[in-house]
């Protein structure tokens, strides 16, 4: 969000492809689509949690119903990581509170309380996305939830005062001093990020359940495969200019079974 689209623009005009590993909505604003070919939300979230459901609904369903995608990252986290995610929330890629339903983004009229293999969670915190919602709609599901998993109720409330902090005063430079205070003071026993898929449907006229949990020594590993991941893919087919998300430009299987192979996660 601190760069934005600002270094997008160098590829204007040029054969360079430019990925971001966030970028997201603010960024795809700021580009001039006709200029040049950018692929973006190419990391962890926004970017595996695209693809995973994708490739859920081509191998286990002939109908998706619903969508419920869950994270927790408990990790030590980078100075950009940190401001991100507040911005994420004041620029509007998501929205705290609200689910996805037949096409339209309602207020959530339950509170999960436990989920399975997320049993030391302390709460779960509804948060719709630009990503779950595009990716509800591409495989035609009738409605879609994203769960943040909070690992500790502490790292929760830090991230709300600082977003609620800044919605307040709209300071950068107060802003800039609670993330990096933030950081600072994060202490981490133990790396974990853990994203799960939860999909109902039907599958040869039967009702189907499949429930899918990734777990990663961090989110850093996972967004840095990929990267690569899209490179790859990248050189090996032709790509027309405009933007597009990763999740709408990887093949599934291919990154799936890349992913596989590579031992990163349990799963």
């Amino acid at each position: 969000y601190k760069i934005g689209a600002a270094a997008a623009k160098a590829v204007y005009g040029t054969d360079t492809v430019y990925i971001d590993a966030f970028g997201g909505s603010a960024a795809e604003r700021g580009i001039d689509a006709e200029k040049g070919t950018f692929i973006l939300s190419a990391g962890s979230f926004p970017g595996f949690s695209g693809v995973l459901p994708i490739y859920m609904a081509d191998r286990y369903f002939d109908r998706v119903e619903s969508l419920t995608m869950l994270s927790e990252n408990n990790e030590e986290s980078s100075y950009g990581a940190v401001y991100d995610l507040v911005m994420s929330s004041v620029d509007g890629f998501g929205k705290g509170g609200y689910m996805y339903s037949d096409g339209d983004i309602i207020k959530c009229t339950d509170t999960v309380s436990e989920y399975e293999c997320f049993e030391e969670a302390c709460g779960f915190a509804d948060y719709i996305n630009d990503e779950t919602i595009g990716a509800a709609e591409y495989i035609g599901a009738s409605s879609a939830r994203w769960l943040n998993v909070q690992s500790t109720q502490e790292q929760s409330d830090v991230i709300m005062k600082i977003t609620m902090d800044y919605l307040r005063s709209g300071s950068e430079e107060a802003l800039d001093k609670a993330v990096r205070e933030a950081v600072g003071t994060r202490v981490c026993t133990e790396n974990l990020y853990k994203i799960a898929c939860d999909m109902t449907g039907e599958k040869n006229g039967k009702t189907k359940r499949c429930y899918c949990v990734f777990e990663f020594p961090d989110s850093y590993c996972i967004g840095a495969h990929m990267i690569a991941e899209i490179i790859a893919q990248t050189l090996a087919k032709k790509i027309c200019k405009g933007v597009v998300w990763a999740y709408r430009f990887l093949e599934p299987m291919r990154t799936m079974y890349s992913l596989h192979k590579s031992g990163l996660a349990k799963t």
